[in-house]
């Protein structure tokens, strides 16, 4: 087998284990979510999320000071019937994810992939705006997380309602990359519930000191990074070169020396060390260095694949790795200025959490979109993006 057989077989099983890994979360996380609000309609009805809880890591994690019931109780019963119909279909958006992105069913019927992807996008808005309802009435939680968590939360649903609707544009306009594209990033962050209880249950033993609180906390600082990173792995492993007349969109890509954008994240990295210093007494560790550790291997995967990629001679799928690079290695800068600027409202603990859980994705998110609107150029749906056109003007001048 050659290298290139060898390279794509690799990617095959890194992608498949990655499906499995995403895939068995939302199974069985669905009923977690269905179940999750009826003890608010039926006292003697507990709640399978915090009993799985509770059995890892005992009873006062679960319920106890510092648990999502001590800020949340009364928020959620008082908004019973919005918090059921977003966990609920939200649980049963997440198993339908199942079958549009299984390759076997998806192949079997395009038919009943377009009409479970109707469902889908319909019970996913339903679960969207009433966690938007949520937010509106019950404002942000008395803990230390509070604020930053609450801006999350916005960003979040604004993001997965956005992201399905360009997905939902992209097929309607028969790009089927860019389709593609989007609805990676909308799993993404769909999954991000499921993903928060799999840390604050999990992670207890491994922070013996944190609260449930405190877990919750370090899952949400790992979402801007582990939500659009993992989407944006998903459609590199997954979404191919073509090759062809659109090779000359990713030649506009400067082929900049891999060392600048480390130097950069080094930079960025070393300054958010020395601002965590200072407020290193409040915030659990466990907020700062898990998610900087998220954002390091993100980093490295973008280093490998372009390296991996320039060595196969694949210049697109090589472009496109450097373009979410400079998302990465920008992700330390950007928590700063999220900081600055939120630390003015909330003060410096909260604007450093601020930083974390919502700055860190932007960069992130920005490359992103340049590498669907890459893709879409590249397929003909759109005129070429303007970093390419931009860099082929000033080539030929």
């Amino acid at each position: 087998m050659n290298e290139v057989g060898a390279a794509d077989r690799r990617r095959t099983v890194v992608r498949r284990a990655l499906l499995a890994a995403v895939l068995g979360v939302a199974v069985l996380y669905t009923p977690l979510a269905v179940n999750y609000m009826w003890f608010a309609f039926d006292s003697g009805a507990g709640r399978w999320q915090d009993a799985l809880t509770a059995a890892v890591n005992g009873g006062d994690y679960a319920y106890r000071a510092g648990s999502v019931d001590s800020v949340r109780k009364v928020d959620f019963v008082d908004n019973r019937w919005v918090m059921l119909v977003h966990t609920g279909l939200g649980g049963i958006a997440l198993l339908l994810m199942v079958h549009q992105l299984t390759p076997r069913l998806r192949r079997r019927s395009l038919a009943a992939h377009r009409w479970v992807g109707r469902v889908y996008f319909v019970l996913m808005v339903i679960s969207m705006l009433t966690a938007l309802i949520f937010l509106v009435s019950a404002g942000p939680a008395e803990a230390l997380i509070g604020n930053a968590f609450y801006l999350q939360l916005w960003a979040l649903d604004f993001g997965t309602l956005l992201s399905g609707a360009l997905g939902l544009l992209a097929i309607r306009r028969r790009n089927l990359l860019g389709h593609q594209a989007w609805m990676y990033l909308n799993f993404a962050l769909m999954m991000t519930a499921p993903f928060l209880r799999v840390v604050w249950i999990f992670a207890a033993p491994l922070f013996p000191d944190q609260v449930l609180l405190d877990n919750l906390g370090m899952g949400s600082s790992m979402l801007g990074v582990i939500a659009p990173g993992g989407a944006a792995i998903a459609m590199q492993l997954s979404l191919r070169s073509r090759g062809g007349s659109g090779e000359a969109v990713w030649d506009a890509v400067p082929n900049v020396r891999l060392g600048v954008p480390l130097l950069v994240a080094l930079v960025g990295g070393a300054l958010l060390v020395i601002r965590y210093r200072q407020v290193d007494d409040v915030l659990p560790g466990g907020i700062f260095w898990v998610p900087l550790g998220a954002a390091a291997v993100y980093l490295a995967v973008c280093v490998l694949g372009a390296g991996n990629s320039a060595r196969r001679e694949d210049r697109e799928l090589q472009a496109r790795w450097r373009i979410l690079l400079w998302g990465a290695a920008t992700a330390p800068l950007s928590v700063l200025a999220v900081d600055l600027a939120a630390g003015v409202l909330w003060g410096a603990p909260s604007g450093l959490l601020a930083g974390l859980m919502v700055g860190i994705a932007f960069p992130i998110l920005v490359s992103y979109t340049l590498v669907v609107h890459g893709l879409a150029g590249t397929a003909g749906i759109t005129s070429p993006p303007r970093w390419a056109v931009a860099r082929r003007t000033m080539h030929s001048v």
